[in-house]
């Protein structure tokens, strides 16, 4: 009887606790990264801003006069220009779009002189 009272191993619940807690962390993990995944909005993002930026830069910078529309090298995002004339202002109008969903996902309104 002497073997059994030994307390060098796991016992049973706690194996099976380990390894409830182990799946709670794996499904939370699953559902978080299923929804990343899911919302390309999120992931977008980031580059969304920086394109929507270089262009309203360029615009400003070279004074172009006309609207134009283009994807991104890898073609998920188109971005839109538009140019407004407001007096003796141009209303310069950026959006980009995720092309699978036709969603914006950044939009910026700015005014420069002509």
């Amino acid at each position: 009887m002497g073997v059994l009272k030994q307390d060098d191993g796991f016992s049973i619940i706690e194996a099976l606790v380990s390894i409830i807690i182990l799946g709670i962390i794996i499904t939370l993990g699953v559902i978080l990264i299923k929804g990343i995944y899911s919302h390309p909005k999120a992931l977008l993002r980031g580059e969304a801003f920086i394109l929507a930026s270089q262009e309203i830069d360029h615009s400003i910078k070279s004074k172009v006069q006309n609207d134009t529309s283009y994807t991104n090298s890898v073609g998920n995002l188109t971005i839109n220009r538009q140019l407004i004339p407001q007096g003796d202002l141009n209303k310069i109008s950026v959006t980009v779009t995720f092309n699978s969903t036709k969603e914006d996902i950044v939009s910026f309104n700015v005014f420069d002189h002509k």
